[in-house]
């Protein structure tokens, strides 16, 4: 485990190859200007510490004024909010947002959730008080006590959870990164002070986020934690080169991109087989991208494949009303926070894809707060028109990652068809789900047969729901899908700790075939491998503008056996059980009516449905 933190300015400074003004100035003990020549050369330096060039913050508030008109008070209504009510983690809030926050109150959340400890240290908040100190510099030395408070967390007995783990550092290093151009290009006379002292606090925590994550890197568990170390390893290596501990540009790049490739397969998807970690990734790559794009460095036509499929993966599995499609652990804890929400970064994503690729894909949706994000990133530089709608193909597939998208573009309804890891790309364990041969479907953007995702990272009963079954167990469940089931048996065996074992002892072998001139769609998935799901067999016929046929098919050995068709319904939808038990069902959700009919007597052989 690499040294705690303890935010030595001394130990800055004796870490520093340029700029030589600074580093001699310390020695000489001129400790003010030693500061003020490491400040002012990290605020005019190319290329820029972060996104953009703090003297374009100036045009790029006007511009962000006229594009979104009423980012301004939203953004000021939520900083104020967390400083003055409490900052929201998760479900819950926390005290108010100021000095005197307490770092380590939120260690157990339900269940004690180790996640709501990690939040608060995540910094998503930093960007967005960055950006609201330009309107209301009152804001400024708020923020300064925060982050006093946060490093005085430091001296805590027991350590500083803010860098528990590398993957928390990745993460306020990051927003410290999105943070810093707006930090240096303030002008408030009134507040010198405290923004000296914020400027200074920044760049001590970036060293100690350096510091840490050259100690940790290659340390962490090989799935998207190690990915994230060797993104830092890059980030470290592109911005701030001046440290003694920073690898070479070169070097870095090289490892992060072999591991991106690793991790991610060639149709987009990860390995994890969790839709929010490929997401994680995507942010990853998007600012290595973004970063590269900015300050003209060549990035390998091979990685800039591999990013351009990541997101048609994402984005396809979100649909164009971008709803995120939850499949696998989920965190809900983006990486490139500039803006009030702190949810999946979809309609970034949408933006980025537009402007550095040639799908044709409408805009993100205006009320989407993840575009202001995009805005950032972009440096202003959004892609021109894109707002009409744009037809999705009936037939997405995905078969490495095991996922096939069925639309129907005229009424927005769209069924996934989530077969499972191939043979081929098999993946890994830890966050997956036991969600083979599983369906989900959304109408006009509402979910109806959901993808419900992790309720909790751990893997404890409930207090209280005596005698329920253990809700991590049960969300990472075969029972809790779309799917046909076997009683009392899982896929992947019994959950039994927070993660699950690495390797995945079945798979699902994928078959297709599509024709736009018939306009049909047909993919079928059959489990391989070993386990009690061997041989079993569902298929999805998609008669374009019509309907979706569903089957199920199991394997002579399992003949006897109880077995059941499972329908996890989405929250907020109202599902109607008929008198007769089994015979169908009917659910609403906003606009869109699904009826499920059984067909036949007490053990129907098929359902239908349709929308209303």
């Amino acid at each position: 485990m690499p040294p705690p933190p303890d935010f030595d300015e001394a130990a800055l400074f004796g870490s520093l190859k340029e700029p030589q003004a600074a580093v001699a100035a310390w020695r000489d003990g001129q400790r003010d200007a030693a500061w003020e020549a490491l400040i002012d050369h990290f605020s005019r330096r190319g290329p820029p510490l972060g996104f953009t060039a703090p003297d374009r913050i100036p045009a790029l508030l006007g511009d962000a004024e006229r594009r979104f008109p009423a980012g301004r008070e939203r953004l000021l209504a939520k900083v104020r909010r967390e400083r003055d009510e409490g900052l929201a983690v998760y479900d819950r809030k926390a005290g108010p947002l100021t000095g005197d926050f307490d770092w380590s109150i939120t260690r157990d959340g339900p269940l004690a959730d180790r996640l709501y400890g990690a939040r608060p240290h995540r910094f998503g908040f930093l960007p967005r008080w960055a950006l609201a100190c330009h309107h209301d510099a009152a804001m400024i030395p708020a923020l300064e006590a925060v982050l006093a408070g946060w490093m005085s967390a430091a001296k805590n007995p027991g350590g500083h959870l803010g860098f528990k783990s590398s993957h928390v550092v990745v993460y306020h290093f990051l927003a410290l990164l999105l943070a810093w151009p707006f930090i240096v290009a303030l002008s408030a006379p009134s507040e010198g002070a405290a923004l000296a002292s914020l400027r200074r606090r920044v760049l001590l925590s970036l060293y100690e986020g350096s510091r840490f994550m050259a100690a940790a890197s290659g340390s962490s568990v090989a799935n998207n934690h190690l990915l994230a170390e060797r993104f830092a390893d890059w980030l470290i290596a592109a911005l701030l080169p001046e440290l003694d501990h920073a690898m070479a540009r070169d070097e870095a790049e090289g490892v992060w991109l072999a591991e991106l490739d690793r991790q991610l397969h060639d149709d987009g998807g990860s390995f994890e087989h969790s839709v929010h970690y490929q997401e994680h990734a995507c942010e990853m790559a998007v600012a290595y991208l973004l970063l590269s794009r900015r300050n003209d460095w060549a990035v390998p036509p091979p990685a800039r494949a591999k990013i351009e499929a990541m997101l048609a993966f994402q984005l396809a599995l979100a649909g164009p009303d971008l709803v995120p499609f939850a499949v696998g652990n989920t965190t809900e804890d983006p990486l490139l926070v500039l803006g009030v929400g702190e949810e999946w970064q979809l309609g970034l994503l949408r933006e980025v894809q537009r402007v550095c690729f040639t799908a044709p894909a409408p805009a993100a949706p205006d009320g989407d707060p993840t575009r202001e994000a995009a805005f950032w990133l972009l440096e202003g530089a959004m892609a021109a028109g894109g707002g009409q709608p744009v037809d999705e193909p009936a037939f997405q597939p995905f078969p490495d990652s095991g996922f096939y998208v069925l639309a129907e573009p005229e009424t927005r309804a769209r069924m996934i068809f989530r077969l499972g890891p191939s043979p081929e790309a098999p993946g890994i364990g830890g966050h997956s789900h036991s969600d083979l041969l599983s369906l989900a479907l959304t109408v006009g953007g509402t979910a109806v047969l959901a993808q419900p995702g992790t309720c909790t990272y751990r893997f404890k009963p409930h207090p209280d729901l005596p005698g329920q079954p253990n809700l991590r167990a049960h969300f990472a469940s075969a029972a809790s899908r779309s799917a046909l089931f076997l009683e009392g048996a899982e896929p992947y065996g019994p959950l039994t700790g927070d993660f699950r074992n690495w390797r995945l002892p079945c798979q699902v072998a994928p078959r297709q075939a599509a024709s736009a001139s018939a306009g049909l769609s047909w993919v079928e998935g059959r489990v391989v491998g070993e386990g009690a799901y061997l041989g079993n067999r569902r298929g999805v016929i998609h008669v374009w503008a019509d309907c979706w046929l569903v089957y199920d098919r199991l394997p002579a050995h399992q003949a006897g056996r109880p077995a059941f068709v499972g329908w996890q319904f989405a929250p907020g939808v109202t599902c109607d059980l008929p008198a007769v038990a089994l015979n169908g069902a009917e659910a609403r959700a906003a606009d869109a009516h699904l009826r499920l009919r059984a067909v036949g007597t007490e053990a129907p052989d098929v359902v239908s449905g349709a929308f209303e």
